[in-house]
This record gives structure tokens, sequence and C-alpha cells, in this order.
């Protein structure tokens, strides 16, 4: 795998491919520096087992509002919109549920484009005009992330008004974030360390190609 040095615009049309610490540097010292109402929802697309959510929690961690993580494939429209009720003018109005936070904390949807189509639609409105179920959630930063559907059946490709609406980011997971990852864990043994450097990464089966009939696939 060859090394990434720099964040390339060459997956989608507005994509940004970037390695583990240059995701990490963006959310730090871009995103969170921005106003969360000026702020672009952010989908990362990323192969399974990378440490996307360890990055999130750990630099949210300092964040006034946290961050809340909601896992899309084990939920349903219910969760989202909440109970429908009748109330006294026999008009139907649904009773919000806590599952997504309500506005007060930073959200990270994981497994987006494993959930139902009828959470996905919700989740599109919360995408784009940043509201859901009755609450406000423009005073909160939203990161969404992705599988390839070449890694898990249960994954579908996003529709383009869905892609449209978000930052997309395109992390390429290179031996140099392995590394990394390994050092400060210290969970991992040396010898698979000394492996994957003296193979360039090859094993790490986290880069990404375009395929044909799929949006994104991991090589």
């Amino acid at each position: 795998m060859a090394k990434q040095t720099e964040a390339r615009k060459d997956f989608f049309t507005s994509a940004t491919r970037m390695t583990l610490a240059q995701f990490k540097s963006f959310l730090e010292n871009v995103l969170l520096k921005m106003d969360p109402r000026k702020a672009k929802p952010v989908i990362i697309w990323g192969a399974p087992g990378i440490a996307k959510s360890a990055i999130l929690e750990q630099v949210f961690a300092s964040s006034q509002k946290g961050l809340k993580t909601v896992i899309l494939s084990q939920i349903s429209a219910l969760d989202s919109n909440g109970m429908p009720n009748i109330d006294e003018n026999n008009s139907t109005v649904f009773t919000p549920t806590e599952t997504f936070g309500r506005g007060k904390f930073n959200l990270f949807l994981d497994e987006l484009n494993n959930a139902q189509g009828t959470t996905l639609a919700c989740i599109q409105n919360l995408l784009s005009a940043r509201q859901m179920g009755g609450d406000d959630y423009r005073d909160v930063y939203i990161v969404a992330a992705c599988n390839p559907p070449s890694t898990n059946n249960l994954a579908q490709d996003l529709n383009q008004p869905t892609v449209s609406r978000c930052l997309n980011i395109v992390l390429d997971y290179t031996v140099d974030d392995f590394i990394n990852y390994a050092m400060e864990s210290g969970s991992i043994h040396p010898a698979i360390t000394a492996f994957h450097k003296k193979t360039s990464g090859q094993y790490l089966q986290a880069s990404w190609d375009y395929l044909a009939g799929s949006s994104y696939a991991v090589a």
C-alpha cells in the first residue's frame, strides 16, 4: 500500500481522502473550531475495525456537549420520530424519544448505510434540515459512518441526495496508522506490528477503489 502523504479529492466528486491521522487532525483543528450551525454533517467512509469510533470518542471527550453514539442498524423509525399520538384536536403528534439526544449532544450515527429504509428516510431529514421528531439539532455536530457494501452484506449504497448533503471523507487505513495505534494501545504484539511494517501494510485490507456498479468498495 503506497504511503499517503496528503488528502486527495479523487473519490466521489466532492469527497476527500484522509488517513486516520489526518482525520483526527481535521476534527480537532477544523470541525470543532467551526460554528456547528455552519458545519455540514460529515460522513466518514471506512472499512470496519479501523478505530473510527475510538477517534471520535477521544476527540469529542473534551467537547462541552460530549458525543452520543447511535447504531442505526439497531433502531427503527419509531426511535427516530417517536410514537404517534392523537392530541385534543384529533391531530397526530409524535412523542420524541431520547435515542438521538434531542439536540443536547453531538451525534455519531454509526452504520448509516446499514439502517432500515424507513429509518434512513428519517435520518435524511436530520442530515439536511437538522431537525427530527420536533427537535432541533443545529447546535450540535453530526458525524455519520458507513462501511462499504463489499465488507458487509447488509450495507447498501446511499442515494445521491443523502451523500450530497454532507461532507464526505474517505479513510484510507495506512501502515503508519496501524503502527501509531499499536504504539498507543500497547495491546498489539510486536510481531504483528513488524509483519505489517515488512509487508508495507498490504494485508490491512483498507485501501479504496471504485468498482463498477457500486459507489465505493475496499480493494
